[in-house]
C-alpha cells in the first residue's frame, strides 16, 4: 500500500475522535458545555471536505454542458506512457 493511502487511512481513522484532540464549547445563555473534537482535515475524509466538495460542485455546474457525461478509464501500454502525459498536460484545463 503507498505511503499515502496509509497516512489517508489513519487522518480519516483518527478524525473527530479524542486522538485528535478537541475543545469545549459553552452555550452563552445556559453555560451547557459540550466537547467538539477536532476534523483532519484529509482532503479524502467525507466528514471533513465533503462539503467543500459539494459547494464545488455546485459553483462548477453552469459550467456543465446539457449533455450526457461518462467517465472513461483505460490502460495505455507502456511503450506510449511519455506521450500519453503530454497529450493529458495539454489537454487538461486545470
Amino acid at each position: 500500500m503507498p505511503p499515502e493511502h496509509r497516512e489517508a487511512i489513519d487522518a480519516i481513522t483518527r478524525c473527530r475522535t479524542a486522538a485528535l484532540g478537541g475543545h469545549v464549547l459553552e452555550c452563552e445563555n445556559c453555560s451547557v458545555q459540550d466537547y467538539a473534537y477536532h476534523s483532519c482535515r484529509h482532503r479524502s475524509c467525507p466528514k471533513c471536505l465533503g462539503d467543500l466538495g459539494r459547494e464545488w460542485f455546485e459553483s462548477k455546474r453552469s459550467e456543465l454542458l446539457p449533455v450526457q457525461y461518462f467517465h472513461l478509464v483505460f490502460t495505455v501500454p507502456q511503450a506510449l506512457n511519455r506521450s500519453s502525459e503530454h497529450i493529458s498536460a495539454r489537454s487538461t484545463p486545470c
